[in-house]
């Protein structure tokens, strides 16, 4: 009985530390969270250099016809939503997508 109840517990253990790793602690959950504070600092108007400056380079840069750009960054482990900045064709921040 004591064997069966330290495997539960070392496995419950282990299960925990599996899930703080993912949710805390691997580099892209770093850089979500960094990223899910630094977003709040960007306002509209400002240029392409100062957001870079501010959050770093996006993970993914989305375009359109009118020359008008949305660019992704990292999110948290098991966000809902996206973090991004969108930006006009002159390369000015035109709307803000902090996590909700």
């Amino acid at each position: 009985m004591k064997k069966l109840f330290k495997a539960i517990l070392s496995a419950g253990f282990l299960v925990l530390a599996i899930s703080l790793y993912f949710i805390k602690w691997s580099p892209g959950a770093i850089k979500g969270n960094e990223n899910a504070e630094k977003i709040m600092l960007i306002k509209n108007g400002m240029s392409m250099p100062e957001v870079f400056e501010i959050i770093g380079l996006p993970i993914e840069k989305m375009g359109n016809t009118y020359g008008d750009s949305v660019y992704y960054y990292q999110t948290p482990f098991a966000a809902a939503s996206n973090i991004s900045v969108s930006f006009d064709h002159s390369g000015r921040v035109v709307h803000i997508q902090p996590l909700e």
